[in-house]
This record gives C-alpha cells, sequence and structure tokens, in this order.
C-alpha cells in the first residue's frame, strides 16, 4: 500500500501541475534495513516492489531508474521501510497551474478518486479524473490546483490559502483530515460553464474563497492566516 500510493502521490502532482499522465516516467528510492538472514526483512522490499509494479501496470508507467539503500541498520536502529517515488515529464510552461488560491469568491470543488475494498485506488476513476484535470488545465478552466495528501483537505486547503493570504469560507460534509490520496482541489475560473456541468457528477463543492484572510468552518470555528503561518513557520524559523 505505501508503495502504491507513493505513486499515486507523485503522479498526482505531476497532472495538477498540467502534465499528461501518459506521457510521464518515474524513478524509484528505496530505502530498507539491512536485510540479514531474516525472511520478513527480505519481504517488506520485496512486497514493496510488488505494489510499487501494480501500480505501474494500472497506470502503464514506466520507472526508468532509482536507487536502493539496503544497509539502513545501526546496532537495533532500522529505518522505516520506505518506497519514495518521483514523477517526471514535460509541460507547457505558459499552461502550469500552481496550487495557491488566485481569486476571491470562487468555487472551491473536491475532485475526489474512489478507493476499494481492500483501500487502494479505483485505477480507473482515478485515470478518468487524470483525463480531466490535464485537459482543464489545458483550457485553462481551473485557476488552482492542489493535491490531497495525508493530511488530508485541511492541509491542502490551508496551503492554498497561505499562498495569496485568500481566505475561504469552507461548506462542506467532508471528513477534513482524512487522507484522500489521488484526489485534487480546485479553484474554478469564473462562469465555468465545462466544468460546472461535470461537477454535477463529479465535483463535490467545499466553499466559497472569501477576501477575509481566515478560514471560515463554522460560525464558532475560524483560523486566521497570519496566525496559522506564525504556527507553521515557527519550528524551523530560526
Amino acid at each position: 500500500h505505501g508503495a502504491v500510493y507513493a505513486i499515486v502521490e507523485s503522479v498526482t502532482k505531476y497532472v495538477a501541475m498540467g502534465g499528461d499522465y501518459k506521457k510521464a516516467w518515474l524513478t524509484l528510492q528505496e530505502y530498507f534495513e539491512k536485510l540479514r538472514d531474516d525472511s520478513t526483512r527480505w519481504g517488506k522490499p520485496f512486497v514493496a516492489l510488488l505494489g510499487a509494479y501494480y501500480a505501474q501496470e494500472k497506470l502503464q508507467i514506466a520507472a526508468i531508474g532509482g536507487k536502493d539503500s539496503m544497509s539502513g541498520s545501526y546496532n537495533e536502529l532500522d529505518v522505516p521501510p520506505t518506497l519514495v517515488s518521483f514523477c517526471i515529464g514535460t509541460v507547457d510552461t505558459n499552461k502550469v497551474v500552481s496550487n495557491e488560491f488566485k481569486n476571491t469568491n470562487s468555487k472551491i470543488m473536491l475532485l475526489k478518486t474512489k478507493i476499494d475494498e481492500n483501500e487502494l485506488p479505483d485505477f480507473e476513476d482515478l485515470k478518468e479524473n487524470y483525463e480531466l484535470i490535464h485537459n482543464w488545465v489545458q483550457k485553462g478552466e481551473i485557476v488552482a490546483v492542489g493535491t490531497v495528501k495525508n493530511g488530508g483537505i485541511a492541509d491542502t486547503i490551508t496551503k492554498m490559502c497561505i499562498g495569496n493570504k485568500i481566505g475561504i469560507k469552507l461548506d462542506t460534509q467532508e471528513k477534513l483530515f482524512t487522507p484522500m490520496y489521488g484526489s485534487f482541489i480546485i479553484e474554478l475560473k469564473e462562469n465555468n460553464s465545462e466544468v460546472t456541468e461535470t461537477a454535477k457528477t463529479k465535483l463535490i463543492k467545499l466553499g466559497d474563497t472569501i477576501k477575509e484572510q481566515e478560514i471560515i468552518i463554522s460560525e464558532t470555528e475560524k483560523i486566521n492566516l497570519d496566525e496559522a503561518i506564525a504556527l507553521w513557520e515557527e519550528p524551523l524559523e530560526k
């Protein structure tokens, strides 16, 4: 699962910028403890590579390079078994979309990828979402795209607000802190008829951007962006 979602996360970031997933390539970095004569230790990189292959086969994307470290142990300490995926490709820089909100009074929507009974992505739904985002970026239909990862909607929305200090008033029943790898949060271009038509079946409205520099969750729950930025930056400020 970790390897599958590592690949999904990297490809999703590439698509969010405007990339065509069908023209993407991967390179993988692996970190594992010393294997020694322990079958369980040997099993971890093996099952991770099976997961990586599963995701590559589903998306029809090849890993063309990489590096593995199989000696991540010191005495009784071991690195967490990890597979990291990097997705690369080319895009038209005149059409690249960044993740920060651009305007007030914009509709903010969630394009959510289905998860199956095994807690794996529905790859047919994921590829359909990739095509939608790619086409909308190419046509200039959306002005900001963020990807949802382990921090959930809350994490992505916060970063999208901070970029240009544009607030948002949320109006959603979606769980804010649930990981949603392979899902996108988008800011619609004003009076966007094409995306709005799709919204009837695929998109979930999260809220609207506002001129106030706040994340408004409810009448009693409001987060000031300057305070959020200060808290976010404080641990590494020095």
